[in-house]
């Protein structure tokens, strides 16, 4: 094989069959192998990510997304982000009446908008958008960490469910289906006091 003198006949020679011995054997093994393979075809490799598909404790995806950013917004601390899914509650200002933080100022009959915070086993409160985000804020790094329980839904009603570490304080949003999102207009703050519902997560936290 290696004389070069008959290095050019060599192959030639093998192709037509007419090589002797373990050459010939060689060259007609070799080309069985080769005729396996087919070049046209291509092979999809799928990849499957290692990432764990993310939970969601409801059916309604919808739901699952907002859940999903309010979560991340608690988690790291940006406060603004739960605010963007409260609804603003419309109140009648009257002067003589219950006093409402959000009319203080305001003359009889005149009607405001603010944002609810309810206090567990207590009154609430309405108050302009920048107050009330640092009420709760304040509330959150105060009384924190705040670990997140689970959330519950029955048709278009849902309640998120966080307590601090000890479980004696909550942090509740009750939810409810807006259209094609859904949103919250009171957040429920304030201590437990040994009501046992909210680490359970019953259901008749939604009634």
């Amino acid at each position: 094989m290696w004389n070069r003198n008959v290095m050019g006949k060599f192959m030639p020679t093998l192709a037509k069959g007419e090589g002797k011995g373990a050459g010939q054997m060689w060259y007609d093994t070799f080309t069985a192998i080769v005729h396996t393979i087919d070049v046209s075809k291509t092979t999809r490799v799928v990849t499957r990510s290692m990432m764990p598909t993310p939970q969601c404790d409801v059916s309604d995806s919808a739901l699952c997304n907002v859940l999903s950013d309010i979560k991340q917004s608690i988690s790291v601390k940006n406060y603004a982000g739960i605010l963007a899914y409260q609804s603003p509650i419309a109140v009648t200002c009257d002067p003589d009446g219950m006093y409402i933080e959000v009319c203080e100022g305001v003359p009889k009959g005149v009607v405001k908008e603010g944002y609810g915070i309810g206090f567990n086993q207590s009154e609430g409160v309405v108050q302009t958008r920048d107050v009330h985000l640092a009420s709760f804020s304040s509330y959150l790094d105060k009384n924190g960490p705040f670990v997140y329980k689970g959330s519950l839904q029955r048709a278009d009603k849902g309640v998120m469910v966080y307590l601090n570490t000890d479980g004696s304080q909550l942090f509740v949003l009750y939810l409810n289906r807006v259209g094609a999102t859904w949103r919250f207009q009171t957040i429920l703050l304030g201590g437990t006091f040994g009501d046992t519902r909210y680490a359970l997560l019953s259901p008749t936290l939604l009634d």
